[in-house]
């Protein structure tokens, strides 16, 4: 194992978030997106995407789209399940993403969670992310600048270093909305 994939050991209490899920509306006909911050031993889990194409190789904060009458948090735990294999349980709202520029508009809403059960491992059988790593804020911030990350979980990651860096009891106000990156530029061009 090498040093990106230690996994700390020790779970973070339950008992240090006060602030609410809700996130605020999701303008219609948006795609509605969650993101998992699970941070534990401060260190944050990141997933690398397999699929789609333009999303391939990078770094992100695992989750996936709201399905019709489905709550955010809901969406978190099922996602986490079929993708890492692990169940999460949402505390607290932490940032949002968009990206209006798309044909439908997409929201990311990223919420820091806890692990309930399971250790977040890659499911062979769904495909989408190939390695799981935790990361301190200094590895998160160099993902970010190497443009390691998708693009949507860009903005998410000041919100995310300063969640990690910050006393265990304490959470950064909440960030409302961030823009993501040109979204016609999801990867750099192959050399």
């Amino acid at each position: 194992m090498s040093d990106d994939d230690r996994q700390p050991t020790a779970r973070e209490p339950e008992t240090d978030v006060a602030r609410p899920l809700l996130a605020g509306p999701v303008p219609a006909g948006a795609v509605h997106v969650t993101a998992a911050v699970l941070v534990r031993g401060g260190r944050v889990l990141v997933a690398r995407r397999v699929r789609p194409p333009e999303l391939a190789g990078l770094w992100e904060f695992p989750g996936g789209k709201v399905e019709a009458g489905e709550a955010p948090e809901g969406a978190l735990s099922r996602e986490l399940v079929e993708e890492l294999g692990c169940e999460v349980r949402a505390l607290a709202f932490v940032a949002r993403s968009t990206d209006p520029l798309r044909a439908r508009p997409l929201v990311l809403d990223a919420y820091r969670c806890v692990l309930v059960s399971g250790e977040p491992r890659p499911n062979p059988l769904d495909g989408t992310h190939d390695r799981v790593r935790w990361v301190d804020s200094a590895e998160l911030a160099a993902l970010s600048d190497a443009g390691s990350l998708a693009p949507l979980d860009v903005p998410l990651a000041a919100a995310v270093v300063g969640l990690l860096t910050a006393a265990p009891a304490e959470l950064p106000p909440p960030v409302t909305t961030l823009r993501a990156p040109d979204p016609g530029i999801l990867r750099p061009p192959a050399p």
